[in-house]
This record gives C-alpha cells, sequence and structure tokens, in this order.
C-alpha cells in the first residue's frame, strides 16, 4: 500500500512538471508572437522612411522635411494586429554618417542615417520593448 501511495506522488509530481513545460512553452509563443507583430510594426514605420528617402534622393522631399518626419513618428501611438493592439513608437535614435543628431540638428545631414526605432508592446504578463535598426541612404 505504502509503495503506491509513493508511486501516486512521483506519477503526480511528474505530471506537474510536464504542466509546468507546457505552460511555460505557451508564455514563451504567446511573448514571440505580440514581439513579431510589434517588430512588423517598427518595419511599417520605416517604409514610410524609406519612402521619405527616396522622394529626397529625388528632390521631392527637403532634408529638414525628412527631420520632421522623423520628429512627428516619435512617440506616438500606432494601431496594429488588425486594430487590436495599440503599439508606443519611440524614435530613440537618428543619427547621419557624421555623428549629427538629425531629431535635433537642422540640416544639411550627410548620408545615410542610421534610425533605431524602439516599440514598445504588451507581453503576456508585462510590457516589453523591442528595438529595430535602420539605415537610410539617399
Amino acid at each position: 500500500m505504502l509503495e503506491v501511495l509513493v508511486a501516486s506522488i512521483i506519477f503526480a509530481l511528474g505530471i506537474l512538471g510536464i504542466a509546468n513545460s507546457i505552460v511555460r512553452g505557451v508564455h514563451a509563443s504567446v511573448d514571440n508572437n505580440a514581439r513579431a507583430i510589434a517588430s512588423s510594426v517598427a518595419s511599417q514605420q520605416a517604409e514610410s522612411l524609406y519612402i521619405a528617402a527616396n522622394n529626397l534622393s529625388s528632390g521631392n522631399l527637403t532634408e529638414d522635411q525628412f527631420s520632421a518626419l522623423l520628429v512627428a513618428m516619435n512617440n506616438v501611438t500606432q494601431t496594429g494586429n488588425d486594430g487590436r493592439d495599440d503599439f508606443l513608437i519611440t524614435v530613440l535614435e537618428a543619427r547621419d554618417s557624421k555623428d549629427v543628431d538629425v531629431l535635433t540638428t537642422a540640416a544639411p545631414y550627410t548620408s545615410p542615417i542610421r534610425v533605431v526605432i524602439e516599440v514598445r508592446y504588451q507581453g503576456l504578463n508585462d510590457a516589453k520593448t523591442t528595438r529595430a535598426n535602420y539605415t537610410f541612404v539617399w
């Protein structure tokens, strides 16, 4: 009788361990999905900057307008995931090849410009951030 009780306890602990592993896997999967969506939102923001850089090289946009676009993009909430989630977009850094801060310094700038975009998103249990680096050449 004692052997059955000990075996039952060991079996129950094994089942709890397996359940814990499954829960951790689901948690990691949900967080990874949220991170992927946040990265997609950052890429969507960068796409408008790539278009602006193209317009800059063709003369349809000035360097000051490009800088204003970066400033306007800073601390903006964007909806993503088919309207289900909101993401806070922050431009952490924007520097040209001579290390001039494009966000705070007036033109002229020297191509390329390196931009670091941070996106805040809600993970399963807490708020998290992801960062993406982009380089714009004209």
